[in-house]
């Protein structure tokens, strides 16, 4: 399974608050797309708060807080 674009990125994480640049949101997909071929596309599903947190520090943002 290939998430090939940042639409199928967002409907997997059931949001479009992403941070990033258009070119961090592209390896950010080319990384979740390779955590989905691992670990199936509910393993994600299921971690997407943890992934959207740590991605978050990863380029230097602070996470979201949740509502």
């Amino acid at each position: 399974m290939k998430l090939q674009d940042q639409e199928a990125l967002f409907r997997l994480l059931r949001t479009r608050e992403v941070p990033g640049t258009p070119e961090q949101l592209e390896l950010f997909c080319i990384r979740l797309g390779e955590l989905a071929e691992i670990n199936g596309r509910e393993w994600v599903f299921r971690h997407r708060e943890r992934l959207l947190k740590q991605w978050a520090v990863a380029i230097g943002q602070k996470p979201r807080q949740q509502t």
